[in-house]
């Protein structure tokens, strides 16, 4: 439900807070303004979209390396031939403590020959017919014409998981399009803070976003404001509602030569303080919050790439 000023209990509770910081400092240093790379940097992950993609990414990838890494699917892209097909020799037999929809996968390591030469491989099966085998029993082996290297047991697998187990690549790629979003949000934040105009915008409306963040609503917010008198309108999504609800008007960011391109400063995720000259501050510490997840998410897959390849 929109919510205008003038009515209900959102506007006396609006007209409250907009007095508490209405001493505040105002922005008046003119573009190109400074930001600095630790800034530059919270304001490009801080938004929640890109959070929420970092997340996804990260979480998603790990799962990538651990289950996509060792099944079949990452095969789909080789070329090494058709499968041929021999004899071999069950040498031994060991559990994995993995499961595939509920049944134990079993290791069978066995040996097999290609002409004159002599060869290992490795096969997996969590089915009941492979846990009838015994080590030394004599097995049909197939494999690959361009690359003996490559073979299995009949009716087994090369790898630990079937290649259906690939469904897990959708939330590293749904992360990273959420996260492509979010960074382009945040570039446009940057260039608003560097480049943009800055006025004063006065309340419009609010409605519930449907997002929650903490259990509390994410609002989804609109101030008017003119330029060459002409009116636009600039809108923000926030859930702490104190940051846009404290002064009768905010202050409004804009391109000057396509003033649609804009936003309320105050709501910018990680937004610098303003100095008492009207300067834009370095981003404090604090900010550094909003670079964990993004560093996390690097550190901890390339460390399980390393490992793993």
């Amino acid at each position: 439900m929109d919510h205008n000023i003038l009515d209900g209990s959102f506007g006396e509770e609006y007209s409250k807070n907009r007095n508490l910081n209405s001493n505040k400092p105002q922005l008046r240093e003119r573009p190109p303004r400074n930001l600095n790379m630790f800034t530059k940097l919270t304001l490009l992950n801080g938004g929640l979209l890109t959070q929420m993609g970092w997340a996804f990414m990260g979480l998603g990838l790990i799962f990538t390396w651990i289950f996509v890494g060792q099944s079949e699917a990452k095969y789909w892209l080789s070329f090494d031939g058709s499968w041929e097909e021999t004899s071999g020799i069950v040498q031994e037999i060991h559990t994995t403590g993995a499961e595939v929809n509920g049944r134990d996968v079993f290791r069978y390591v066995f040996s097999y020959s290609v002409g004159s030469e002599n060869f290992s491989g490795t096969s997996y099966s969590s089915g009941s017919e492979a846990r009838n085998l015994r080590m030394n029993d004599m097995v049909t082996v197939k494999y690959k014409s361009g690359n003996y290297e490559r073979a299995k047991i009949e009716g087994m697998t090369t790898e630990m998981f079937p290649s259906w187990i690939a469904f897990v690549l959708i939330f590293p790629f749904l992360g990273f399009f959420m996260l492509l979003g979010g960074l382009y949000g945040g570039k446009q934040m940057i260039n608003l803070l560097v480049n943009g105009k800055f006025t004063h915008g006065k309340y419009l409306s609010r409605k519930d976003s449907g997002s929650r963040v903490n259990q509390r609503t994410v609002w989804a917010y609109e101030f008017t404001f003119e330029v060459n008198n002409q009116s636009y309108i600039a809108k923000c999504q926030t859930h702490k509602t104190h940051l846009v609800e404290d002064e009768e008007k905010e202050i409004i960011l804009y391109m000057p030569d396509k003033p649609e391109e804009s936003t309320v400063f105050d709501a910018i995720p990680g937004v610098p303080s303003i100095d008492r000259m009207g300067k834009l501050e370095a981003a404090p510490t604090s900010s550094a919050k909003y670079l964990i997840l993004p560093v996390l998410a690097i550190v901890v897959n390339v460390i399980i790439a390393f490992f793993m390849f």
